[in-house]
């Protein structure tokens, strides 16, 4: 009986097939970018929309009790005194600052921790401005001047775990970190690392310096930190030429917003 050779053929895709897989591929590809894109741009919302409501919560307080949170210098007769004394604290109560009008960087003086005490008196439990309660002192003494996000501070809505600071700079005539300007209270957010750790990419501190303020880094009520500090964020540290520089598209910036007291 004769063989009968048989032959048998694998069916591959055709052009039209290939062509519509990478099509369909294409078109999640840029669906997960679009997704991204979108996430991104509520979270700067958000942060903006924190940032005033704190504000707001600044100008309530002031009203309210005649004096700013964290620097009040009866802050006791108010909220109780530190039930672990002060100005270590860190129980239930609060501790006064020393009313001068300025909610000191912890950097330069302990003032009962006026930049935690800040957060303490406008959160839950004392004055009720903002939502969370916090500790109103540092968590330990190597994490001293750095806030814990959640903890003794908010946490910013711009992502990298980060959280916020107040503080008095004064009109301060400039120096590795920042331009010379007349800032007076600053509200700075910060990564989840050190408490120098970037938040934004350069577009993105663009496009909040620009839709907010005058896109400007080293002036305005918006500003960026120099590269001495932050290092590829902006195109220079001469503050009359310092531009953010998007070239560098990795979180390399850090924003800080001028309270306006």
């Amino acid at each position: 009986m004769p063989y009968i050779i048989t032959k048998t053929y694998k069916k591959g895709f055709t052009l039209i097939e290939l062509t519509i897989v990478i099509v369909i591929i294409g078109l999640l590809i840029g669906a997960v970018l679009t997704g991204k894109t979108l996430i991104r741009e509520s979270e700067i919302r958000a942060s903006i929309s924190q940032i005033e409501q704190i504000k707001s919560a600044l100008n309530t307080f002031r009203v309210k009790y005649n004096c700013l949170p964290g620097d009040c210098a009866y802050a006791t007769d108010f909220f109780g005194i530190d039930s672990n004394a002060c100005p270590a604290g860190g129980g239930s109560g609060t501790c006064n600052g020393n009313g001068n009008g300025k909610i000191s960087d912890i950097n330069y003086s302990d003032n009962g921790q006026e930049v935690y005490r800040l957060w303490q008196q406008l959160g839950s439990g004392y004055s009720d401005l903002i939502p969370g309660k916090y500790t109103g002192v540092y968590t330990s003494a190597a994490f001293k001047f750095r806030p814990s996000a959640g903890v003794n501070a908010p946490v910013n809505k711009l992502g990298q775990n980060g959280a916020m600071r107040i503080y008095n700079l004064d009109n301060y005539s400039g120096g590795s970190n920042f331009f010379a300007s007349n800032y007076k209270h600053v509200l700075e957010l910060w990564g989840s690392g050190t408490i120098t750790s970037p938040v934004v990419t350069p577009a993105e501190a663009l496009s909040i310096d620009a839709k907010y303020d005058d896109g400007l880094p080293g002036y305005g009520n918006i500003m960026s930190y120099r590269n001495s500090l932050l290092p590829n964020c902006l195109t220079t540290d001469v503050v009359s030429t310092a531009r953010y520089d998007p070239s560098y598209t990795s979180i390399n910036c850090g924003v800080f917003f001028k309270m306006g007291f």
